[in-house]
């Protein structure tokens, strides 16, 4: 993929995903800037895109962005987001709240991320 194009088509995909998925929670204020959330994601699939190699790169970029501990509201609700698809694409793979997280369950919730982000 060439350099310039990586970001701009990934920006556009996460739009249509904003589309497609009628949130009722976020609905109202702030139409043309995106949520904090929406730019958290595109900032690491950006990163991740042009980064990432391997799943161990996208753990290890994931854990810089996440850190080993909840607090962030805007981490935290991509994180839950991503651990919620996680476990919709299997079952074994249920995790408890992000808030409720021990440090190692987080990491691990992480590389779970990691490896579906990476799929």
């Amino acid at each position: 993929a060439g350099g310039s194009e990586g970001p701009r088509s990934a920006r556009s995909h996460a739009e249509e995903d904003d589309a497609f998925q009628g949130d009722p929670g976020f609905s109202g204020g702030g139409e043309g800037a995106e949520e904090p959330e929406e730019m958290f994601k595109d900032q690491i699939m950006k990163q991740l895109e042009e980064q990432a190699f391997s799943v161990d790169e996208a753990h290890n970029i994931l854990t810089i962005h996440f850190g080993t501990a909840s607090g962030d509201p805007v981490k935290d609700a991509v994180l839950s987001e991503w651990c919620s698809e996680v476990g919709t694409n299997n079952e074994e793979k249920q995790f408890k709240p992000v808030e409720e997280m021990s440090d190692d369950e987080r990491k691990l919730a992480l590389r779970e991320v990691a490896q579906w982000l990476f799929q």
